[in-house]
């Protein structure tokens, strides 16, 4: 299982993602829930984290700063941005601090899905490369 947070700053859109995805057949263990960069910045700081679910436009700290900060601070955690906004500059900013996916909302439930297995998928094998001893 992998350690998976997100952050959106709307109650209904974070309520929906915590419920609504099997994240767990997924691969993915759900460690926490944020309503801002900030608190996710702050939970970094204590907690591993393997992937992070982020919305795009967030009060306090949003996510393209979060990136930032995560990018700047050579955090390894791999980040998917969520947004309503289907906008290059966001897109071109998520992409030069390292996002996997862009996801436009409303959320397929199909993207998502694609978008964690292929997750799943990177982060085994990077396991399975530091598991096997040099030949």
């Amino acid at each position: 299982m992998y350690n998976l947070i997100i952050a959106d700053d709307e109650p209904r859109i974070r309520e929906g993602l915590l419920s609504l995805y099997p994240w767990e057949e997924w691969g993915f263990h759900l460690c926490g829930a944020f309503e801002n960069g900030k608190k996710v910045w702050d939970y970094l700081a204590r907690c591993k984290t393997d992937v992070l679910l982020t919305d795009v436009k967030m009060p306090v700290m949003d996510g393209i700063e979060l990136l930032r900060k995560i990018s700047e601070n050579h955090i390894k955690i791999r980040s998917v941005l969520l947004s309503g906004y289907n906008d290059f500059e966001f897109l071109r900013q998520a992409i030069v601090y390292g996002a996997k996916d862009y996801i436009l909302n409303p959320v397929k439930p199909e993207q998502l899905s694609a978008t964690f297995l292929r997750l799943r998928e990177e982060l085994d094998k990077e396991c399975n490369n530091y598991t096997q001893p040099p030949s």
